[in-house]
């Protein structure tokens, strides 16, 4: 791993100045502006706030894939790792539900995390068949449909990106582009998430200074003083 990290600052570009802590501050703060626009913004009373915001929000999504990816690759403990991520979906999903639906149980729709967590445990299955072609299809047909059947955040699409970017992570220019079209495809303001390629294709290869769970623990507890702030409304 460290003969990666190595030959990753050797060859990287000028502008490839971004650890993955300052990737994790993008995708963080974006995602907060997404997520005030949906709980505290109201779109016919102030639409241009409401798009400007929740198109801002879109960069997130793509910028969490691409450090699942990097994580799954630089993690010590896959299964420490994995159970993080299942851990803190389980504990974010009725702040999810609260500051989306105002309900505690919302089935429409998963919250990110589970989407995430399936992206990596597919990782996993794709590693022990990686020399098998049928069987990474397989493997990601199966956990399209498994993000479609329980209707996580982002669906097949969110599954769709992570492969993306793990598939091409020797080629990032052609994972960037791939990244790009899965985002226009999706349509609507989902179109902007194509952006978040700019801040991927910058990234350096290195961790920069890590807050281990701070990154977690802030997803379900911004939801919760969203929906605080909200119901004082």
């Amino acid at each position: 791993m460290e003969n990666e990290e190595f030959i990753q600052e050797k060859q990287a570009f000028p502008w490839q100045i971004l650890p993955g802590s300052a990737l994790k501050w993008i995708a963080l703060i974006t995602m907060v502006v997404d997520h005030t626009a949906m709980a505290l913004i109201n779109s016919v009373q102030y639409p241009q706030a409401y798009i400007l915001m929740r198109s801002i929000g879109r960069l997130a999504f793509p910028i969490y894939c691409f450090l699942l990816v990097e994580g799954f690759y630089h993690t010590h403990s896959f299964f420490q790792y994995a159970l993080s991520m299942f851990i803190f979906a389980v504990l974010s999903e009725i702040p999810y539900n609260l500051a989306r639906g105002n309900l505690v149980f919302y089935p429409q729709k998963q919250n990110v995390f589970f989407t995430l967590f399936l992206g990596l445990l597919m990782m996993r299955l794709i590693e022990v068949k990686r020399e098998d072609a049928a069987w990474r299809l397989i493997f990601l047909m199966a956990f399209c449909g498994i993000a479609q059947l329980v209707r996580c955040d982002y669906g097949m699409y969110g599954i769709m990106q992570v492969a993306v970017i793990y598939f091409c992570r020797n080629v990032r220019v052609v994972g960037d582009i791939l990244v790009a079209l899965l985002n226009f495809f999706q349509g609507g303001l989902q179109c902007y998430g194509a952006l978040a390629i700019i801040p991927m294709e910058c990234y350096n290869g290195k961790r920069g200074r890590q807050l281990k769970y701070f990154f977690y623990a802030v997803y379900p507890l911004h939801l919760l003083l969203l929906y605080f702030i909200r119901s004082l409304q």
